[in-house]
């Protein structure tokens, strides 16, 4: 085997397995923690009936102006961003 001890050969794989299984632990606690995350503002926000109520007036009163598509809503709000500056 090229001249490599075997006991050296299994403890390289041994500890290359090692690494990729630490590897995999804290990839899979990464994103479980930004699902949490997610999941936990979506809750507050759409756990409040106000909110869905307020987003319905807003596009009602949006769609009564003549604003409809989204590009136009977008345009809006950096009309109203630079407003406030």
């Amino acid at each position: 085997m090229l001249g490599i001890n075997r006991y050296a050969f299994l403890g390289i794989v041994v500890i290359s397995i090692t690494l990729l299984m630490i590897v995999i632990l804290i990839v899979s606690t990464v994103r479980y923690n930004i699902k949490q995350k997610y999941n936990s503002i979506n809750q507050h926000i759409f756990k409040n009936d106000s909110y869905k109520e307020n987003l319905k007036q807003y596009n009602s009163i949006l769609e009564d102006a003549g604003i409809t598509s989204k590009k136009d809503r977008l345009k809006l709000l950096k009309i109203i961003e630079a407003l406030k500056s």
